[in-house]
């Protein structure tokens, strides 16, 4: 009986799981059309109100995932950051009041107090803010800095909150 070297099939395992490694990478990296309804250009942005049961890591990879096309060029979704008042109501009213959905804020963890270190997920500064009565507030201070992201409320005004929400806003930029 001939015995097979083991040394032969090395390369070929190797190789094999390289491929399943850049297929699964590839995968994951994918891009998805969005052909759901958008408001816009704004600003030469669009936007869209994602209905879907998420905590808000999983909407910000979702809106990450998507883009649309307009007038020939991709226009790439991330979670929602609002930088004016003007910006803040035309999402807001022009998506049918969003409330509850989950926008592009998240704050750092540990943080003394419930209204430092806020940040938008594309590094836009935080200057315009639009805080519901009351808000931040880290949940009344029961919930231990658990409450560090953020959602639309009322009157497109915003709450820190945590948990699953009912949907996300996804902007789509070129």
């Amino acid at each position: 009986m001939n015995r097979v070297s083991r040394s032969k099939f090395k390369p070929c395992i190797v190789s094999c799981l390289s491929l399943t490694l850049l297929a699964t990478l590839s995968v994951a990296n994918a891009q998805t059309q969005y052909n759901g309804s958008t408001a816009g250009p704004y600003g030469g942005k669009y936007y869209s109100a994602v209905p879907a049961y998420l905590n808000w890591v999983d909407a910000r990879n979702q809106a990450q995932s998507l883009y649309i096309v307009r007038s020939g060029t991709r226009h790439y979704g991330h979670l929602a950051t609002m930088n004016t008042f003007g910006e803040n109501q035309y999402v807001f009213y022009n998506l049918g009041q969003p409330v509850g959905y989950w926008l592009g804020g998240y704050q750092n963890l540990n943080q003394q107090y419930p209204w430092v270190g806020w940040n938008w997920v594309t590094g836009w500064p935080t200057d315009f803010t639009n805080w519901a009565s009351g808000e931040p507030n880290d949940g009344s201070g029961n919930e231990d800095n658990t409450q560090n992201y953020l959602c639309f409320t009322n009157s497109g005004f915003w709450d820190d909150a945590s948990g699953r929400h009912s949907g996300f806003v996804v902007e789509f930029e070129p």
